[in-house]
C-alpha cells in the first residue's frame, strides 16, 4: 500500500519500491505530487499510480514495453522535432515524400548529432519512433492521466462524473462501430456511426437529444486532448461539425416550460417554504443551504462546495466568494467566479454554517437536491412539477420584476455579461453595489430557524393505508375478511 504525505496543502505519493522491481526502477523510493489537497482523492490517485508503476515494472522485467512507455516516447519525439523546427512525420511518410525533405532532415540530424551520440533526437527528426497502438478502450484512462493539471480544481465527485462520461461515450463508440479500433484509425465515418447510433436511442425514447450533445462533447474532448498531448499542429477532428439532426431534435423536442426548472412564486416561498416548521425535520446543514439558495440565486453546488476561507460574514458587506479551489471545486465557467452578497435569511444561515466550521455534510457530494426534494414532497408542500432548483430562477425573476437591468442580473447570477451585451465587458459592479441590488429584492421575513438552532424536529410520518392479504383455499390472494 503506498503512502501519502501532506506537504503544505498538497498531498504527495511516497512508495517504497518492492525488492523485485528495484533493478528496473533504479531507486528505492518513488515520490510524486498528487496535485490535490483532498486526502480522499489523494488515496485514490496513489492506488492508481501504484498499480500503474507495478504494471510498467512487470512489463520491463518481461522485456515488453507498455502502452504508456510507448506514448511517452512518441510524445517526447514530437516535442523534440518541434523544438528543432520541423514537424514530426513518420519514416514511412517521409519515404513517400519529396527527396528534398528527406535530405533536409538528414542534414538536420547530422548537425545535431554528428557522432550519433543523441539517437533520440535523430529518431525524432527522421520519424523513427512509432506511434503506440492505443485503442478506444484505453483512451479514457490515457486522457485522465494527461489532463491531470487541467482537472486540478475538480473535487472527487466532479472528477468521477468527468471520468465516467469519457468512459461511457467511448464504450458507446466501440459498440456503435462494432470494433475497438486504434485511436489513430478512428475516422469521421466512425464518429458519424456513433452519432447515428445515439440518435436511434433517442428515437426509442432511451435518451434525450441533450444527452446526445453531451456524449459528443465528451468524445470530441477525448480526441482533442489525445492529439494535443501528442503535439500535433493539425490533428484529426473526427467529431468536428457533428450535431443532432433536426428530425431527431424535433422527435425529442419538449416545450420550453417542460425543459426548464419552474420558478417558484414569491408567495409560495414566503408563506409556505419559509413558514415556521416547514423544514424543521431536515438536518441543519441542508436547511441552511436551502435558506442561502432563497436569497442568493446560487447554484446549489456553488454553496456547499465553498470552503470556510471563502465565507466572509464580518464587515459591512458580508459575502460568499465563488472561485475555483484546487481539489475542492471547479466552477461551471469563468462568469461563475464572483462575490455573492449575503442578506436576510441567507446571512443568518451562513452564520450558523461558519459556527459549525463550514460545510461538511454535502461538500464534494451531489446528494443535497435529491434529499431536499424528497423531504418537501413527503411533507406535501412542493408544488407539482417543481424541483428545488427553481429557487435560482425565482431569484432572477424577482430581480427582473424589481426593474434590475439584464446585465446586472447576469452579473449577480454568474452569467456571461459579454454574451448578454454582445460585446466585451468593461468595469465591474462593486460589492457594495451588489449588496444594494440584493437588498432591493430581499424578502421581509424572519429567519424561520432563528429559535431552532441545530435541533431537528422529526416530521410526523404519513399513515399508510394497508390491507393484510391472506391465502384463500383456491391459492389466490385476497383481502382478509372483516370479523
Amino acid at each position: 500500500m503506498p503512502g501519502i504525505i501532506l506537504r503544505g496543502q498538497t498531498w504527495h505519493f511516497r512508495w517504497v519500491v518492492p525488492e523485485e522491481f528495484r533493478a528496473v526502477a533504479g531507486k528505492r523510493e518513488i515520490h510524486k505530487s498528487l496535485r490535490t489537497d483532498s486526502r480522499a482523492e489523494a488515496l485514490v490517485r496513489a492506488r492508481d499510480y501504484e498499480s500503474e508503476l507495478c504494471g510498467r515494472f512487470e512489463a520491463a522485467l518481461a522485456g515488453s514495453p507498455t502502452v504508456k512507455d510507448g506514448l511517452e516516447a512518441f510524445n517526447k519525439a514530437i516535442r523534440i522535432a518541434r523544438g528543432l523546427g520541423v514537424p514530426y512525420r513518420f519514416a514511412k511518410d517521409l519515404a513517400g515524400g519529396r527527396v528534398e525533405d528527406i535530405l533536409s532532415r538528414v542534414e538536420t540530424a547530422q548537425a545535431i548529432s554528428p557522432d550519433a551520440s543523441n539517437p533520440g533526437a535523430v529518431a525524432a527528426v527522421l520519424g523513427g519512433v512509432e506511434e503506440p497502438g492505443l485503442r478506444l478502450s484505453q483512451l479514457a484512462d490515457h486522457v485522465d492521466e494527461i489532463a491531470t493539471d487541467e482537472n486540478r480544481f475538480k473535487n472527487a465527485t466532479q472528477l468521477r462524473k468527468w471520468r465516467n462520461g469519457n468512459k461511457r461515450t467511448l464504450t458507446q463508440a466501440i459498440e456503435a462501430i462494432g470494433d475497438d479500433v486504434l485511436v489513430r484509425d478512428f475516422t469521421a465515418e466512425h464518429a458519424m456511426k456513433h452519432l447515428l447510433w445515439l440518435e436511434k436511442r433517442v428515437a426509442r425514447g432511451e435518451i434525450s437529444a441533450e444527452s446526445v450533445k453531451k456524449e459528443l462533447t465528451y468524445a470530441s474532448g477525448c480526441f482533442k486532448r489525445y492529439y494535443r498531448a501528442a503535439g500535433m499542429a493539425h490533428p484529426p477532428r473526427p467529431y468536428a461539425g457533428l450535431s443532432v439532426s433536426k428530425g431527431t431534435a424535433r422527435l425529442a423536442h419538449k416545450p420550453r416550460d417542460a425543459r426548464r426548472k419552474r420558478e417558484f412564486s414569491v408567495d409560495w416561498i414566503r408563506e409556505t417554504l419559509l413558514a415556521p416548521g416547514t423544514f424543521d425535520g431536515l438536518n441543519p446543514e441542508a436547511r441552511d443551504i436551502l435558506l442561502i439558495c432563497v436569497e442568493t440565486g446560487c447554484r446549489q453546488s456553488e454553496i456547499y462546495n465553498t470552503p470556510l476561507a471563502d465565507i466572509h460574514i464580518d464587515g459591512p458587506h458580508p459575502y460568499l466568494e465563488l472561485r475555483p479551489a484546487v481539489g475542492l471545486r471547479e466552477l461551471k465557467n469563468g462568469a461563475s467566479e464572483r462575490k455573492v452578497p449575503l442578506v436576510g435569511v441567507a446571512l443568518s444561515a451562513m452564520e450558523r454554517v461558519v459556527g459549525r466550521g463550514g460545510f461538511r455534510t454535502y461538500a464534494g457530494k451531489d446528494t443535497w437536491s435529491s434529499a431536499v426534494n424528497k423531504y418537501l414532497r413527503e411533507r406535501g408542500v412542493m408544488p407539482e412539477g417543481h424541483t428545488i432548483g427553481g429557487l435560482r430562477h425565482a431569484w432572477e425573476g424577482r430581480m427582473r420584476r424589481a426593474g434590475i437591468a439584464i446585465d446586472e442580473r447576469g452579473i449577480m447570477m454568474g452569467h456571461s455579461v459579454s454574451l448578454i451585451r454582445d460585446r466585451e465587458e468593461y468595469g465591474d459592479v462593486t460589492l457594495a453595489e451588489r449588496h444594494e441590488l440584493a437588498q432591493r429584492i430581499a424578502l421581509d421575513v424572519a429567519d424561520p430557524l432563528g429559535d431552532l438552532g441545530d435541533r431537528v424536529i422529526a416530521a410526523p410520518r404519513k399513515r399508510r393505508k394497508s390491507s393484510r392479504k391472506i391465502q384463500d383455499k383456491d391459492g389466490e390472494r385476497g383481502a382478509r375478511p372483516s370479523l
